[in-house]
């Protein structure tokens, strides 16, 4: 009732410097409280504010707090737990279910990210990487025609840390096989780092089906692969929560929680590849032309999927196998960094099905 009758206060600070926004996401607040709030403006889930360190928006900061406490969490876990499936910084189920301050934490991140979500799809005019402000009044009771599965949103909003992905991976891993609706997807200029958009042919299917068929449709693993050349180009925060390891253990999570999907034909736009046709390739084929490394989920593929290192790909690179499109690759690679890579990936490729050279013979 208070905030109602005077919503601008919970931006005020009082005479001990604290500020209503921040003491709701303290472990005594009622979470139902910031559910309220962040249902009428879902803007606050941006704010931000000038610091000696620079400006932090609330929804970075909670996925920067979360990340430490995992990271604690996993230092005083046994051994045999440490070496598990589940990352260093990613913290399984059974542990969260356990401790009522793990849980109360993580309900208010996801209730954050759900908001700042909705305004990245309701106002285009807003970027959530760079923080761009709106008023509460312009964001008050912004409405989604549906809801969107968590796993997705995490997904979709590419400013959130690739370990935070992995945590709603492992917390959520039935929503991996569900295909993302295309309402969430036409803001891809707005969720990405970069502006880029590409365009997907999806259906409208309902939030909680689960994948029968490739058509028109696309799954969390297709929609990741599609997205890794703009997840790579990212900002202040490259050194350690976007390393290419970190990314590489979302594509690991994604494949180990689902692995068909490693089997499923995907219609996407080949944008990344330089032109916008669209085409019906396998993952294998997706993640190579995204150039992600044999180390960073490109040999989960494979393993996933051997049949897919013996299939051509469809239009612009037809009549190629995966491997000789990685050489071409590799030959056309004029800087030196990351030629090693593109060949180890190649070498890596080939390892695996050195049948593919006398197909090659056989064709020319």
């Amino acid at each position: 009732m208070l905030f109602d009758a005077s919503p601008e206060a919970i931006l005020q600070r009082d005479c001990c410097g604290e500020m209503p926004l921040y003491l709701l996401y303290r472990p005594q607040t009622d979470f139902r409280v910031l559910e309220h709030v962040l249902n009428e403006y879902p803007s606050l889930s941006l704010f931000q504010e000038k610091t000696f360190s620079g400006a932090q928006s609330l929804l970075w900061s909670l996925c920067l707090q979360w990340v430490n406490i995992a990271r604690k969490k996993s230092i005083a876990r046994k051994k045999s737990d440490a070496n598990s499936s589940v990352g260093r910084s990613v913290l399984p189920q059974s542990i969260i279910d356990n401790d009522n301050n793990l849980q109360d934490r993580w309900t208010k991140l996801l209730l954050t990210a759900r908001a700042a979500h909705c305004i990245a799809q309701t106002a285009p005019q807003t970027n959530i990487i760079t923080g761009t402000k709106i008023t509460m009044i312009e964001s008050r009771n912004v409405q989604l025609p549906f809801k969107i599965p968590e796993l997705h949103i995490a997904l979709e909003l590419q400013c959130l840390p690739p370990v935070i992905v992995c945590q709603f991976i492992e917390l959520y891993p039935g929503q991996v096989s569900m295909p993302i609706r295309n309402t969430a997807i036409q803001v891809n200029s707005l969720l990405s780092i970069n502006t880029d958009s590409e365009s997907m042919c999806l259906e409208n299917d309902s939030a909680n089906s689960t994948f029968e068929n490739s058509t028109g449709r696309i799954l969390p693993l297709h929609y990741f692969l599609s997205k890794y050349p703009i997840a790579t180009a990212t900002t202040a925060s490259k050194r350690t929560m976007r390393a290419p390891t970190e990314r590489g253990c979302v594509l690991k999570s994604l494949i180990r929680s689902f692995p068909k999907a490693a089997s499923i034909r995907c219609t996407t736009s080949s944008a990344h590849c330089g032109n916008s046709q669209m085409r019906n390739d396998l993952p294998l084929h997706i993640a190579i032309a995204s150039d992600i490394p044999w180390e960073a989920g490109l040999k989960e593929l494979v393993y996933a999927n051997p049949s897919a290192l013996g299939s051509r790909y469809e239009s612009p690179h037809a009549m190629l196998v995966p491997f000789l499109h990685q050489v071409i690759q590799s030959t056309k690679d004029n800087e030196g960094r990351s030629k090693p890579t593109k060949l180890n990936t190649a070498y890596c490729l080939l390892r695996e099905d050195p049948s593919v050279l006398s197909t090659l013979v056989a064709s020319s």
